[in-house]
C-alpha cells in the first residue's frame, strides 16, 4: 500500500515496469494511466472499473467490438437476396435485393457460404440493371457453381469496363492459414491473379508464407513532421532517403551520408569498383584503431587518388618487399604549354615543356613511349638514360671536372679540350672543313706539338694514315710515304742519329711544280 498525500500531476501518472512506462492504449493495450490528452481534457484508462456508490457521466459513449467470421470485403456493392425471379424471363436470373440496390451494368458479383453441408459458391457478372433489379444470365452460372437462393449475401468485386469500380479492400484470418489486409485495384474479370497492388500480413506475393510484412507494388512509404517536412522516405524505384536528408539511396548504385556535403559514393562501371568522396569541410578522424584494423585500411586497392592508384598499379617487387613505380616530372611549362605529362616529337610547338622525368613509360618520343630518367629543354631531348633499350645519350656541353684537370666537350666548337689545372688548354681534338685537327702540348708555351690530319679515310685499306711515337713521325698514303726517327729501333741507341726515309720519289722533274723532291740515282734534287 502507497501513501500518495497531495500528489499533483502535470504530464501523467502511469503503470511501470522496470522504470519505464508500462502503459498501450486501446482495446488490446495494457496498464494503465491518467493524463492530459488534450489540452484542458484528461483521461483515465484501466482494465476494470469500480465504483460503490453514485457515478455521474454528463456523456456515455460504448464501443462494442464487433468481429466478422471468414473475411470482410470493403467495395463498391453489396446486399442480401429477398426474392429471384426465374421464370418471366426463361433467359436470366431477376433478383431483388432487401435494401436499395448499389449494383451495376458490367459489375462482377461474388457469394461464398460454408455450412455443415458443404460449400455454396458462384462468382458472376451483372448483364444490366432494371430499375431496382438485377439482371444475370443464367449461363454465367457454370456447372460448378450453386444456383442463386434467397438470402444469399451477395459483394461486388470489380467491374469489366468501368475503372472507377474495379478496386477492393479485403480482410481475411482464416484462408490457408494467412491472415492479411489486401488493396486490389484492375479487377476487370473473375480473377484476383495480378490484382493484389497491396498487402499487409502473411503470404505476401513472392514471398515464403513463414515471412510477415508489407507488400506494395509500385508503392512508396513517406514519413514526415507535425509542420508536414518530410524525415524518411522510400520511392518505388528503390532510392530512399533517412534522416530528414541526411542519408540517400539511389538506385543507380551512389548516395551519401550526412547530407549533400558528407561523404557521397558512386559506382564507376569502367573501374568495376566504388568511388567516395568527401565534400566541402569534411575532417576524416580514426579512433583507437587495433592493428588489425589499421592492417585491413590497406586493403587490396585502398587508393584515394587517381596518380597513387596508377603509382600502386605498377608496383614493382624486388626480393619480399614492394617498391612503388611513380611517374616523377620536375620542371616547368612554357607559356604555351598545354601538355598532360611530357610528349616529345610533336610539331605543334604547344607541348614543349624543361625539366627531368622519370618513371616507367614517362615520356612519348614520336608515338612510343619510354621508360627510364630523361632531361627535356623545350621539348628537345637532350639526355637520355633509357631503361627498355638500356642506351645511354648526352647532348650539350660536357665538363668532368668543375676545376683541375678536365675534359671538355663542346658541341659549340665541335671539340675535345683537355685543360690542365691551372687552367690553361694542354690540348685539342676539333673538326676541320677536310677532316679533324690535333693539338698536343701546352699551347702557347714551349714544346708545343700540333698535329694535323686532313682528309683521312679509315675506310681505305691501302693506308692515309698519320703515326707519332717516341721514335718519329710516319705520314703515310698511296702514293708513298715520309718517315723522320732518331737512333736504331730496338737497339737502346736512340738519338745517335736523325734519319730522314721518303719512299717512291719521282724519278724525273717533269710535271713538277717548283719545290718538289725528285731522285736522281743516289741524288736528291729540288725543282727551282
Amino acid at each position: 500500500m502507497a501513501l500518495l498525500p497531495n500528489i499533483g500531476v502535470q504530464a501523467f501518472i502511469c503503470s511501470v515496469k522496470n522504470k519505464i512506462e508500462h502503459f498501450l492504449s486501446g482495446f488490446s493495450g495494457y496498464g494503465w494511466k491518467i493524463w492530459e490528452w488534450t489540452t484542458g481534457r484528461w483521461k483515465l484508462e484501466v482494465d476494470d472499473l469500480m465504483v460503490r456508490k453514485t457515478m455521474t457521466v454528463f456523456e456515455l459513449i460504448i464501443n462494442k467490438i464487433r468481429s466478422v467470421v471468414g473475411a470482410l470485403a470493403i467495395t463498391q456493392a453489396h446486399g442480401k437476396i429477398k426474392s429471384i425471379d426465374s421464370i418471366s424471363d426463361p433467359d436470366n436470373y431477376l433478383i431483388t435485393l432487401e435494401d436499395t440496390n448499389s449494383f451495376m451494368e458490367d459489375d462482377f458479383i461474388r457469394m461464398q457460404e460454408f455450412s455443415g453441408t458443404g460449400k455454396r459458391s458462384y462468382w458472376v457478372k451483372v448483364s444490366e440493371i432494371r430499375g431496382e433489379i438485377v439482371v444475370i444470365p443464367k449461363s454465367e452460372f457454370e456447372e460448378e457453381q450453386s444456383a442463386p437462393e434467397v438470402g444469399d449475401e451477395i459483394v461486388q468485386f470489380g467491374n469489366q469496363r468501368n475503372t472507377a469500380r474495379q478496386s477492393a479492400i479485403y480482410l481475411h484470418t482464416d484462408e490457408s492459414g494467412q491472415p492479411a489486409i489486401d488493396i486490389m485495384f484492375d479487377i476487370d474479370s473473375k480473377s484476383f491473379d495480378g490484382k493484389i497492388k497491396m498487402r499487409m500480413g502473411t503470404g505476401l506475393p513472392g514471398v515464403s508464407d513463414e515471412f510477415k510484412g508489407l507488400y506494395a507494388e509500385n508503392g512508396m512509404l513517406k514519413f514526415t513532421d507535425a509542420e508536414g517536412n518530410v524525415t524518411s522516405a522510400i520511392w518505388p524505384d528503390g532510392r530512399a532517403e533517412l534522416g530528414a536528408g541526411s542519408v540517400l539511396i539511389n538506385p543507380d548504385k551512389s548516395g551519401y551520408i550526412g547530407g549533400e556535403d558528407g561523404l557521397r559514393w558512386e559506382w564507376n562501371e569502367q573501374k568495376n569498383k566504388f568511388v567516395c568522396t568527401f565534400g566541402k569541410d569534411a575532417i576524416l578522424q580514426w579512433g583507437n584503431l587495433s592493428e588489425e584494423a589499421k592492417e585491413n585500411l590497406k586493403g587490396e586497392d585502398a587508393n584515394l587518388l587517381p596518380w597513387i592508384e596508377d603509382w600502386e598499379k605498377n608496383k614493382t617487387k624486388i626480393g619480399s618487399d614492394y617498391f612503388i613505380s611513380p611517374k616523377i616530372f620536375s620542371g616547368a611549362r612554357n607559356e604555351n604549354s598545354v601538355t598532360n605529362g611530357v610528349i616529345l616529337g610533336g610539331d605543334d610547338g604547344k607541348r614543349a615543356v624543361t625539366g627531368v622525368a622519370l618513371g616507367k613509360d614517362v615520356i612519348e618520343i614520336n608515338g612510343v613511349k619510354h621508360s627510364g630518367v630523361f632531361g627535356i629543354k623545350d621539348g628537345n631531348l637532350i639526355f637520355s638514360l633509357d631503361a627498355d633499350s638500356g642506351d645511354a645519350q648526352f647532348t650539350g656541353k660536357f665538363e668532368s671536372n668543375q676545376n683541375g684537370n678536365r675534359i671538355i666537350i663542346d658541341p659549340n666548337d665541335r671539340s675535345i679540350k683537355m685543360i690542365s689545372e691551372d687552367g690553361n688548354e694542354s690540348g685539342k681534338l676539333s673538326f676541320h672543313d677536310s677532316g679533324s685537327m690535333l693539338n698536343l702540348g701546352q699551347i702557347g708555351g714551349k714544346g708545343r706539338t700540333s698535329i694535323s690530319a686532313f682528309g683521312l679515310d679509315d675506310s681505305d685499306d691501302d693506308g692515309n694514315f698519320l703515326t707519332i711515337s717516341r721514335h718519329g713521325m710516319l705520314l703515310s698514303n698511296t702514293l708513298g710515304s715520309f718517315l723522320v726517327d732518331v737512333g736504331e729501333k730496338n737497339s737502346g741507341d736512340y738519338g745517335n742519329y736523325f734519319r730522314v726515309r721518303i719512299d717512291n720519289l719521282p724519278t724525273s722533274p717533269s710535271g713538277l711544280s717548283s719545290g718538289s723532291l725528285w731522285r736522281d740515282g743516289n741524288n736528291l734534287k729540288i725543282v727551282i
